[in-house]
């Protein structure tokens, strides 16, 4: 399925960007991931993204950007080997696809430098956690005692999971060609929402991540 999704991302990519005059170029960099559930307990985990962006120049100061990113993002969640087992943390990531698509204005320039500021949506593709250490996958995530493999929702659903966050974040471009990037965003979509494997009143969460990136641009 991810295979599939990548493909069909990155035609809708290209043929996005194939109707944009502007600027294209590679981007990658680190992330740092929240969620927030009553399913578990949970902790923030660095992960990595890289991607493709493209730029359409509606004059010298403001551009619509968008970009294709795959993303891995890591957290923890509170575990147990057994009920009576002290608390560990057991190590999750999670692989995934987004679509930001961001209006990007220029507020201050310094001799090669040019920096802005950013927001617009970012959708999500895919969600669902997998284990890093499948020895582990008989332990118990607290508070419900769930099993690890529960949490690769999509996994166990016949449709495919879309998350919308709101992306807001500041940019310094150096010569035109080389940019630095540090983005929030705030998930809208409870991403729990399509989880239906365990017997809980009323299954709700919310994620947001932020994200460093380095960009650069072809063609100069």
């Amino acid at each position: 399925m991810k295979k599939i999704l990548l493909l069909a991302l990155f035609f809708t990519f290209n043929n996005l960007y194939s109707q944009l005059e502007g600027k294209y170029g590679f981007t990658a960099g680190a992330t740092n991931y929240i969620t927030d559930s009553n399913l578990v307990f949970s902790k923030s985990g660095t992960g990595f993204t890289v991607g493709l962006v493209g730029t359409a120049e509606f004059d010298d100061f403001f551009r619509l950007i968008i970009e294709m990113d795959y993303n891995e993002h890591a957290v923890k969640f509170v575990g147990r080997e057994e009920y009576t087992s002290d608390p560990v943390d057991l190590k999750f990531k999670m692989t995934n696809f987004s679509l930001p698509i961001l209006l990007d204005y220029d507020f201050y320039e310094y001799d090669n430098f040019v920096f802005s500021g950013q927001a617009g949506p970012a959708v999500s593709f895919y969600y669902g956690y997998s284990l890093k250490d499948e020895t582990k996958e008989d332990y118990l995530l607290e508070p419900f005692y769930a099993s690890p493999t529960y949490l690769d929702f999509d996994k166990w659903s016949d449709k495919m999971s879309l998350n919308l966050f709101a992306a807001a974040g500041l940019s310094a471009t150096y010569e035109e060609q080389y940019r630095l990037t540090f983005r929030y965003y705030y998930g809208i979509t409870d991403p729990y929402r399509n989880a239906s494997l365990v017997a809980i009143e009323k299954l709700e969460g919310q994620d947001s991540y932020f994200q460093l990136t380095f960009t650069y641009f072809l063609g100069f």
